[in-house]
């Protein structure tokens, strides 16, 4: 049975998804028997291992040092993951909460309002235990660049949304098909 699996490989908030999609890399995949992946699958794969050499060679880490960290970025991203799932409830339901009734359940957007500094609180939670459980096996140098890389490809990943949202949204609701920009 095949699980997707959250990684440290979600390094990244917002691009932690993409990540996850990604799943391992196709050298591990194939140690484990696994098949060769189909043409949708070798492009996530071959950003996972660029990624997994950026990451080794940028915090200069022996291969306990990343089987350590894989395991430690894995629980984060899972946890991350969850915990961005809930903030999307509570924002959803805080818009259906206020949107086209007339009378608003006031109790019940004083209860969300309530929610969100609570979610914010339990991001902080979470950097604070990743960096404890970091601090077990990297430096405080390998740590600081890790926490550079991942603010790096959080912006990547963001500017990457944002773009990929700028044309989808150009076209939306016209029926047009958006064009490749010439060349």
């Amino acid at each position: 049975m095949t699980t997707r699996r959250h990684t440290w490989r979600g390094l990244v908030g917002g691009a932690g998804v993409l990540m996850a999609l990604a799943g391992p890399g196709a050298a591990e995949a194939q140690q484990r028997g696994e098949p060769r992946p189909g043409p949708r699958q070798t492009m996530p794969m071959r950003l996972q291992e660029r990624l997994d050499t950026l990451v080794r060679a940028r915090l200069r880490l022996s291969d306990e040092q990343f089987m350590q960290l894989q395991g430690v970025a894995t629980r984060m991203e899972e946890a991350r993951f969850a915990l961005r799932r809930d903030e999307m409830v509570t924002r959803t339901r805080l818009r259906r909460a206020l949107a086209g009734s007339e009378t608003v359940d006031q109790a019940m957007v004083a209860q969300l309002l309530d929610e969100i500094p609570r979610q914010e609180r339990r991001k902080v939670e979470l950097l604070e235990q990743e960096q404890k459980e970091l601090a077990q096996f990297l430096t405080p140098s390998q740590r600081a660049r890790y926490m550079a890389l991942q603010e790096e490809l959080r912006r990547g990943m963001q500017e990457v949304q944002r773009r990929r949202l700028g044309r989808e949204g150009a076209f939306q609701g016209t029926g047009a098909l958006p064009r490749r920009p010439p060349r």
